[in-house]
């Protein structure tokens, strides 16, 4: 997932002196480098990454044409790319969270 581009909104107001607010961080590098963020420590082994496609049914509620609820068996495609690091525990800096 090169180019990967995640955003952290704070809708409550949870944030420093009440305020809502927004945060996004863009990672080129993909999963990988997300890894590399999360876990900025001496690596124990490089990044192991897992990926694989399928396909799964399941039954879902749908609403047919009299509005009635109807459960529906529907195919889904599943890809997924998971991407781990591990590294020795340490403080981080103070900002990075």
């Amino acid at each position: 997932m090169p180019g990967l581009t995640i955003v952290v909104r704070d809708e409550f107001g949870l944030g420093e002196g009440g305020s809502k607010g927004e945060e996004s961080f863009r990672f080129d590098g993909g999963i990988s480098e997300f890894c590399e963020y999360l876990a900025n420590d001496k690596p124990v082994c490089d990044v192991l990454r897992f990926s694989g496609q399928g396909t799964f049914k399941e039954t879902v509620p749908v609403l047919d044409d009299h509005g009635q609820m109807t459960p529906t068996e529907v195919t889904r495609e599943l890809g997924v790319d998971i991407a781990l690091r591990w590294g020795r525990a340490t403080t981080r800096p103070s900002g990075r969270s």
